[in-house]
């Protein structure tokens, strides 16, 4: 029997901000790359660090 492990607080953030970081880079055509998706991100408000964005984008398999 798989035990399911509950997520951690950053975890949980990192996949809201997985969902905010999508729409930005489709929106770009494919063409944003992680300063820019940052800089768009903390324009509406969402405080993260541009090395957080690049890591989660790589996970996301979009560059």
């Amino acid at each position: 029997m798989a035990k399911t492990r509950n997520l951690s607080l950053r975890d949980r953030k990192d996949e809201l901000l997985k969902q905010e970081i999508l729409p930005i880079y489709h929106r770009g055509r494919g063409n944003y790359g992680s300063p820019r998706i940052h800089r768009d991100l903390l324009k509406i408000g969402i405080s993260c660090g541009r090395k957080r964005v690049e890591r989660l984008m790589k996970e996301l398999g979009i560059r």
